[in-house]
């Protein structure tokens, strides 16, 4: 799984009506940080954050 540029809290930035580039670049950054550390942990994930590593899972994949 790759460790794209699409963050878990995406959902909540689109239902407030924002776009990524709209979004602060202190927030982005978090973001893309957030990203990397699931794309790590999801590689070989704990049993516990199998339902956290399926949603980032959804959220990089590209269409």
């Amino acid at each position: 799984m790759s460790a794209s540029l699409v963050p878990i809290p995406l959902g909540a930035a689109l239902i407030m009506g924002f776009s990524m580039n709209q979004l602060p670049m202190a927030q982005m950054q978090l973001f893309q940080d957030l990203n990397r550390e699931l794309g790590v942990l999801c590689q070989d994930p704990p049993r516990k954050a199998l339902s956290v590593c399926r949603l980032h899972s959804r959220l990089v994949r590209t269409p």
